[in-house]
């Protein structure tokens, strides 16, 4: 057996050892003690090798599926035993980084969307505690605050309700609809890496452009939506939208990207 076929064998026993058909060429490193330069040696790319041994290569701009991905992060976390930084998971799971930073933006987004999948999707999972520390905690947390104690429900006298307070540039209090929703997004697109080119009331409500690396920008179509689940409740097409914007993220198994704001505000210097 030559060198080549000898990577060839290394890289489907290391698919195999994780159970994945989709390698990234720095998880087949780890597994192997193999490093880029042998490989580039023999084969002209890392999706050559992958298509010699079977496999499927990682794709740079491929839209993960969420299940995916949190599965890739509950099953790496599980053989670790602790909440990875965003280095070691790419070194450990068939996902990589540039796939993550399409999806999630950051893997402090990343890690919060984890939680709220395994809240409803994985209840057992045993770092629940882990990942909430891992997490950065909120502006009443950092301050050392005491928490709240419940408060009385008075009843309504008709006026115009708010959400929580969220105090954030001029938005006082959080989103409690989609116009909220809408309005929060316009104060922290920017820093978000999103430049808004339309809104509209038909579908999709936006039309935007984002930042993708390297001085890059991509068209993106976006529907605002309170709940992210009221998406598919409103009947909308999914392949008529690239992102759903929402405040909550509460739609297991999303087929589409979602941007919870209320992850992503918190996570915004200076918040």
């Amino acid at each position: 057996m030559d060198e080549s076929e000898e990577l060839v064998a290394a890289a489907r026993a290391a698919a195999a050892r994780l159970g994945v058909r989709r390698l990234t060429i720095d998880a087949f490193q780890r597994e192997t003690g193999i490093g880029k330069s042998v490989v580039y040696r023999h084969f002209e790319s890392w999706r050559a090798l992958c298509a010699a041994a079977g496999l499927a290569v990682e794709e740079a701009n491929r839209r993960v599926p969420e299940e995916e991905a949190f599965a890739a992060m509950r099953d790496a976390f599980l053989r670790e035993g602790r909440i990875l930084t965003l280095g070691a998971f790419v070194h450990r799971a068939p996902i990589g980084r540039a796939v993550l930073r399409r999806r999630f933006g950051t893997w402090n987004r990343a890690l919060a969307a984890f939680r709220r999948w395994a809240a409803v999707s994985a209840p057992d999972f045993p770092l629940m505690d882990a990942l909430q520390a891992r997490l950065r905690p909120s502006r009443e947390a950092r301050a050392g605050d005491a928490p709240s104690p419940a408060l009385p429900a008075w009843t309504t006298v008709e006026r115009r309700p708010s959400g929580p307070v969220l105090a954030f540039r001029a938005m006082a209090f959080a989103p409690i609809n989609e116009a909220g929703v809408i309005a929060l997004f316009g104060m922290a697109a920017a820093e978000l890496g999103y430049s808004i080119e339309t809104v509209t009331t038909g579908f999709p409500d936006c039309t935007a452009r984002r930042h993708i690396g390297g001085g890059r920008w991509e068209g993106v179509r976006v529907e605002f939506e309170f709940r992210s689940r009221s998406f598919r409740e409103h009947g909308h097409d999914a392949a008529g939208c690239d992102v759903i914007v929402c405040w909550e993220h509460d739609w297991p198994g999303c087929p589409l990207e979602v941007l919870a704001l209320r992850e992503a505000i918190a996570a915004l210097p200076g918040r």
